[in-house]
């Protein structure tokens, strides 16, 4: 999920508990519940077009996590001394495994098992920026200003904490939902897939971005739940079948670019010679429907020699 969504999250767990030193707990967990992001940092000081690859990986695996804490809480003792290592370390566990779990339940997900596994793991049931999560976890906090007897601020946070559960379940049971919609669509219209993908659409969990694959071409429908309807919108042909895309996905770049996308779209870039794009549909939203489309890489074919990837700069 998004900075702020996970800043709300820490906030409200640091406030569960007594009132005693609730503002430096609050302090402390906020920094556990942004501590995995720390790899942003990494992929822009590698400054590569592949750099993105390191994002939820190293520091959101269970390994990552497990030492990343250990090394904020010793730093943190240096600081915080009233404070023993395995109390520090207990929040620092707390804030930086919510914040994993939370960054599972979009299509971007996290190789949560790096480094005996690099599968990704996500539940694709929510977008990475869900405004719904915002107000869940910011209502306490606008809460606590009202002259209504709002007081208790760890019970508005349990409150908080337990309304979002609730939401992230709804979310859970919509991405199941939205599957049917589209199954019994695709009976109706008796197409056949090959692979079939569903992904988060933007401003809530009532709409979702279907996927499927048939032979090369992928045809792309919107859900919607609350109207039980699953709309055809466009077909996007991958042209993965190419000489000269065949040459280019054996190279290591391309690999892992196959790798980490879930339904890639080859294609040759019209106007220009031997220069053929990859992106992936999971980060193409129907409803935004934006030029630039995030993770898009570019390479050249000169013969049998290939160059890239790079990004376009459009």
């Amino acid at each position: 999920m998004d900075p702020i969504t996970h800043t709300l999250t820490g906030i409200q767990l640091g406030r569960l508990g007594p009132a005693h030193r609730m503002r430096e707990r609050v302090i402390l967990v906020t920094l556990a519940s942004l501590m995995p992001d720390v790899d942003f940092i990494v992929a822009m000081l590698l400054d590569t077009p592949l750099s993105f690859m390191v994002r939820r990986m190293y520091t959101h695996s269970i390994l990552g996590l497990l030492i990343s804490s250990i090394v904020a809480a010793l730093i943190l003792g240096r600081i915080v001394k009233h404070r023993t290592f395995a109390n520090l370390l207990a929040w620092m566990l707390l804030g930086s495994s919510i914040h994993v779990a939370m960054d599972i339940l979009n299509s971007y997900g996290v190789v949560l098992f790096h480094p005996m596994s690099y599968k990704r793991i996500e539940v694709g049931c929510a977008f990475i920026v869900d405004p719904w999560m915002w107000a869940i976890l910011a209502a306490p906090l606008l809460l606590g200003f009202l002259p209504f007897g709002w007081a208790d601020v760890s019970k508005l946070a349990k409150g908080s904490l337990a309304v979002l559960c609730i939401y992230i379940i709804g979310c859970m049971g919509a991405r199941h939902a939205s599957i049917s919609i589209l199954e019994n669509q695709l009976k109706r219209e008796g197409v056949t897939a090959d692979m079939l993908h569903v992904f988060p659409e933007p401003f809530g969990p009532h709409r979702f971005r279907g996927a499927i694959l048939t032979g090369d071409t992928y045809r792309l429908y919107l859900i919607d739940l609350m109207g039980s309807s699953a709309t055809f919108t466009r077909e996007e042909h991958t042209a993965k079948g190419l000489a000269a895309v065949s040459l280019i996905r054996k190279t290591a770049a391309a690999q892992q670019l196959d790798w980490f996308f879930a339904a890639p779209v080859w294609k040759k870039v019209e106007g220009v010679e031997d220069i053929y794009e990859v992106s992936d549909l999971r980060f193409r939203s129907l409803l935004l429907d934006l030029k630039r489309h995030p993770f898009t890489y570019r390479f050249r074919v000169e013969g049998e020699e290939v160059e890239g990837p790079w990004k376009p700069t459009y």
